[in-house]
C-alpha cells in the first residue's frame, strides 16, 4: 500500500524487489548461532551452584539448545 518508502529514492513497486532466499537464511543463521551459545552459557552460568554436576548442567544446556 505505501509502496516501499526509500529517503531520497522515491517509492517502488514491489515487483522491483527482489529477496534472494539464500541471503535471507545466511542472516538467521548469523543471529541464530550465538543466541543458541548464548543460551548454553546462560543454563551453565544459572544452575552453576545447584547440586547438579558439570556433566548434567551441560547435557540439560545442550538438549534445550537442540530444542530451540
Amino acid at each position: 500500500m505505501l509502496r516501499f518508502p526509500t529517503p531520497g529514492v522515491g517509492r517502488c513497486r514491489p515487483a522491483d524487489r527482489t529477496v534472494a532466499g539464500g541471503h535471507l537464511v545466511e542472516r538467521f543463521r548469523l543471529f541464530l548461532m550465538p543466541a543458541l551459545g548464548e543460551s548454553i552459557l546462560v543454563t551453565r552460568t544459572t544452575f552453576a551452584d545447584s547440586a547438579f554436576d558439570l556433566g548434567r548442567i551441560s547435557a540439560v544446556a545442550f538438549i534445550s539448545s537442540v530444542t530451540l
